[in-house]
């Protein structure tokens, strides 16, 4: 496989983190290749940390209440793996799965969340990118609705 080294975050440092959050960044991941069929972590798996994903995809899924598989999306390279749970301290809510050999680096929740509480710039960002995940949600709720506006009871 392709090792495309920091492409991802080095367009992120150029926009975000200044080079000492970055540089920090780099010294706290440990970077691996995974196999296509890696499982990184499972739906309900108490969160240990955050995988940055350099190369491959990664399918995103959740089991139903009967136990199918929904497929909630792909992850890119770019994107980064258990955020949500990381940063609440919660179990994961979805299955993430490699489709394809994949790098990443994965950097533990407790180096992480130290790494945000020095880095306001970056912890900005994760606020970012957690909003916007939780809109992404509000639309496929309801889309899946047909659209249609349901009132929540006061």
């Amino acid at each position: 496989m392709k090792d495309i080294s920091h492409r991802p975050l080095k367009s992120m440092r150029a926009g975000i983190l200044s080079s000492p959050a970055f540089a920090t960044l780099e010294r706290i991941e440990t970077r691996e290749i995974y196999p296509n069929g890696h499982k990184f972590f499972a739906q309900g798996q108490p969160a240990s940390g955050v995988y940055l994903l350099y190369a491959g995809g990664v399918q995103l899924s959740i089991a139903d209440g009967d136990g199918a598989e929904l497929i909630l999306g792909l992850a890119t390279p770019g994107n980064i793996l258990g955020l949500s749970a990381t940063v609440s301290g919660k179990c994961h809510e979805e299955t993430a799965e490699a489709t394809t050999d994949c790098q990443a680096g994965f950097i533990t929740g407790k180096d992480f969340l130290h790494f945000l509480g020095c880095h306001p710039e970056a912890a900005f960002r994760i606020v970012q990118v957690l909003s916007d995940r939780v809109a992404m949600a509000f639309e496929q709720l309801s889309s899946i609705q047909g659209g249609s506006q349901r009132r929540v009871p006061q």
